[in-house]
């Protein structure tokens, strides 16, 4: 799909489908790159291809959760007829359900794909969060699981942020940015998983005229 888009457009979202002059700049990395009519970032369009063509999630039928919803992948998921998609965040109001991540409170593996983009890090007991991601998930099911990495073998937990202890944080802060340990902490909650490059499946011209993010999947599953 990609590389045929790549040679028909100069620049072309994939969540909103439509070519575009260029991605705006937000900010210093491509993940600001916004797409001028969805308001996508890079991140968010890596992700919906990931979805259409490993998943096949406009032809499949899932029970979808999406925690924290990205609102240009919210609205291109409802408009698909074969799903049940659940929104769900702690702070955003225009969610189908309110809830903490550490206590959901939802059906025992109620979920057959659990889509968890750059949340965890705004939860302080993440493997609370991480036990009940495994507990919610069908057993045939599938945790789309992105965080901010540093890329290294040890996740950095931030004590202090601008001389604030952690006790003053609010849900907008990260508690840390993790390390390649996170496997560590999904094994050990039961999942197994896949660490996904999946930005490299694509070409270098495509990474461009699509505006992709590299971003790190860890793809998990019910032992």
């Amino acid at each position: 799909m990609g590389q045929n888009i790549a040679q028909t457009h100069s620049h072309y979202c994939v969540i909103c489908d439509n070519s575009v002059p260029g991605f705006e700049h937000g900010g210093k990395s491509n993940d600001r790159k916004f797409c001028p009519n969805c308001r996508s970032k890079g991140r968010y369009r890596l992700i919906w291809l990931y979805l259409l063509r490993e998943l096949s999630i406009d032809l499949r039928q899932f029970r979808v959760l999406h925690l924290a919803p990205e609102r240009s992948l919210m609205k291109k998921l409802k408009s698909l007829g074969n799903l049940i998609y659940i929104t769900a965040d702690l702070m955003v109001k225009d969610v189908d359900v309110r809830l903490d991540l550490t206590r959901a409170g939802l059906l025992d593996q109620a979920f057959d794909l659990i889509l968890c983009n750059h949340v965890l890090e705004h939860i302080k007991d993440d493997e609370a969060a991480i036990r009940e991601l495994y507990r919610v998930l069908s057993p045939d099911g599938e945790l789309l699981l992105t965080v901010p990495t540093n890329k290294g073998p040890v996740t950095e937990e931030y004590h202090l942020t601008h001389g604030r202890p952690l006790s003053s944080f609010t849900p907008e802060e990260h508690y840390r940015e993790y390390g390649f340990d996170l496997v560590d902490k999904l094994r050990e909650a039961g999942f197994s998983l896949e660490v996904v490059w999946y930005m490299k499946r694509f070409s270098a011209q495509d990474v461009l005229r699509l505006g992709l993010k590299n971003e790190v999947f860890f793809v998990c599953r019910r032992e």
